[in-house]
């Protein structure tokens, strides 16, 4: 249900914890609404993946932190394969969350 509006040709991301009637209104004003999940993290069976990620990660243009939790193991997983926090301050980070800027 898309209408021409002020947010036509916008994208939002919003958490999945959002109301229905706000993603209804954004849509009422033209926005493309997109919902981001709840996020389940905890240590996976193979850390091959994130690995590899932290491997690259000069190569990303954002790193992004939803949740404590997130945080928390990344940076425990990031400091394991020995890296220091120091240097992550050439990338752009991003925390979503009071407790997650804190943490971070």
């Amino acid at each position: 249900m898309s209408t021409k509006g002020p947010l036509t040709s916008r994208t939002i991301l919003i958490a999945s914890s959002v109301p229905l009637e706000l993603t209804t209104e954004l849509e009422r004003y033209g926005a493309r609404v997109l919902t981001w999940p709840k996020l389940d993290v905890r240590a996976p069976d193979n850390f091959a993946a994130i690995d590899e990620g932290i491997g690259n990660l000069f190569g990303y243009d954002w790193l992004i932190f939803q949740s404590v939790n997130a945080v928390n193991f990344f940076l425990r997983r990031f400091q394991t394969l020995g890296h220091e926090i120091s240097e992550l301050d050439a990338l752009r980070v991003c925390a979503v969350g009071q407790e997650t800027v804190r943490t971070l």
